[in-house]
């Protein structure tokens, strides 16, 4: 089977359980329910613990591609050049426009250093943080306490996220899904209760999300969405003040990013197609949602049950249970207008490369998961949905995590291994035919300098990738070898 008749089917079904809970939705309905503060902190505890469980063993992973030149970056930084990244750019124009992160990285690097363990760990608390966030704004958009948590728990271990949590490259994904999950907080509590501060803090969480990554530029229209969750018309007029009071932050963040990096950005093969974006929203993302599985390798056997077995488990639920009608049609909002900055990009291939930009989208799933675990009836039935939901998303984050585990190692070791074999030679060496990425993982291409110099004796200063290649890449061996 081709990888794109597996995307295709994985699509039919995804869509096929939209159009199942839509056909069964009902008019009306909801859930007011109200718990003490301390069931928070006994859900980040959960949080906290199944991550670890989860992600331990990325604790003793090697960095990766750009990672190299990042932490190079926050090491070679000062106060002034951080500044500077705020505008203008000295070289427009620039591609992105991401200040709030490059001091995140620099701030970060006085505490780590060149510790990988502790970069791991740090992603791995950003991704607690985010999933622990979701839960607030499930209990705030009036979802069940166990199926708020229920739904946390699935996107703390939710497969698509491998990419974000094991690459420290990722935590610009991360850490501005955080902030715009603090603003949306942020605007429920300004919807319930009317208190300026609530919209201050929305306010200013969202200037640093759009300060950190471009996906953040949807949050007016995701605050938006809250309208199909807030049941009280009291509230509408309250959430079309917030709603509008980001949309004019964000036209003036936006206007000030094109002066400071000299034009729109980003990546020039992002051009937009109507037909790429439509297959994108009616489809790819939707398989992608509900299984993101990296085809690089053949699944084990147990993963494979889950897979053939979990469109049954989806038409049962989606027998069980009705959802107000309201409420999916704004998690379906929810999802294309988080998709809309990075339509372009969610083109996404069997090997899963690239998954970071389902993180903020994967909110939208992980809030329609807190609505039906909210609206099951049959506890004990619930509870079995909910242990099949989690295992099948542990079965799929294993097999993914097995990449993201294996091929950092082997471009260290690739690392180590040229910075040894050249480190007494004293003239420049030219790398060429760099691998950008293996099994879906990045690979050797960006950051090959830092990489040799941090595992090995060699300065970054006597390695190239532009020029007349001296070595080359030996798919063979696995080695990079002096050219003939």
């Amino acid at each position: 089977m081709t990888g794109h008749s597996i995307l295709n089917i994985e699509s039919f079904i995804g869509l096929a359980f939209m159009l199942a809970l839509l056909f069964r939705s009902q008019p009306i309905g909801g859930t007011t329910q109200n718990l003490s503060p301390r069931h928070y902190i006994a859900v980040f505890a959960i949080l906290f613990i199944a991550m670890f469980i989860a992600y331990g063993r990325a604790l003793n992973s090697p960095f990766l591609y750009d990672d190299y030149t990042h932490i190079a970056d926050a090491r070679d930084a000062t106060l002034t050049t951080i500044l500077a990244g705020f505008g203008p750019l000295k070289n427009q124009p620039g591609l992105f426009f991401r200040p709030f992160a490059s001091m995140s990285y620099w701030l970060s690097f006085w505490v780590f250093g060149v510790s990988a363990s502790l970069w791991h760990l740090s992603s791995i608390l950003f991704h607690v943080a985010a999933s622990w966030l979701l839960y607030v704004l499930c209990r705030e958009l009036r979802f069940g306490y166990l199926g708020s948590a229920a739904a946390a728990l699935l996107f703390a271990i939710n497969a698509a996220a491998t990419e974000i949590v094991v690459w420290i490259d990722a935590r610009f994904d991360s850490l501005s899904t955080a902030l715009v999950l603090v603003s949306l907080i942020g605007v429920c509590r300004f919807v319930s209760c009317g208190r300026c501060r609530w919209i201050a803090i929305a306010g200013i969480a969202g200037l640093l999300a759009l300060l950190t990554k471009e996906s953040a530029f949807c949050l007016p229209l995701l605050a938006a969405t809250l309208w199909f969750f807030v049941p009280e018309r009291s509230g509408w007029r309250r959430l079309a003040f917030a709603s509008g009071f980001l949309g004019l932050l964000t036209a003036i963040v936006f206007t000030y990013r094109w002066w400071a990096i000299g034009g729109l950005g980003g990546y020039a093969d992002s051009h937009f197609s109507l037909i790429r974006s439509l297959e994108v929203m009616f489809a790819r993302v939707w398989a992608l949602l509900f299984y993101p599985v990296n085809w690089s390798g053949a699944p084990t056997l147990p993963l494979s049950c889950f897979l053939f077995t979990s469109p049954i488990v989806m038409a049962v639920c989606a027998t069980w249970i009705r959802l107000p009608r309201r409420m999916i049609l704004g998690v379906v909002l929810f999802v294309v207008f988080s998709a809309l900055p990075v339509c372009q990009l969610l083109l996404i291939a069997t090997d899963l490369a690239n998954a970071r930009y389902l993180y903020l989208i994967s909110i939208g799933w992980a809030i329609l998961w807190a609505a039906i675990f909210t609206r099951l009836r049959r506890a004990r039935w619930g509870l079995v949905l909910v242990i099949l939901s989690l295992s099948g998303q542990l079965l799929m984050l294993s097999h993914n995590l097995n990449f993201w585990l294996s091929v950092p190692t082997e471009a260290r070791n690739a690392c180590a291994d040229f910075g040894a074999s050249t480190s007494q030679n004293d003239q420049k060496a030219i790398v060429g035919r760099l691998p950008q990425k293996k099994n879906g993982v990045p690979f050797l291409l960006n950051g090959f300098a830092q990489c040799v110099e941090m595992n090995s004796k060699v300065p970054a200063s006597r390695i190239g990738i532009i020029g007349d290649p001296t070595h080359t890449w030996d798919p063979a061996t696995g080695r990079i070898v002096p050219r003939l």
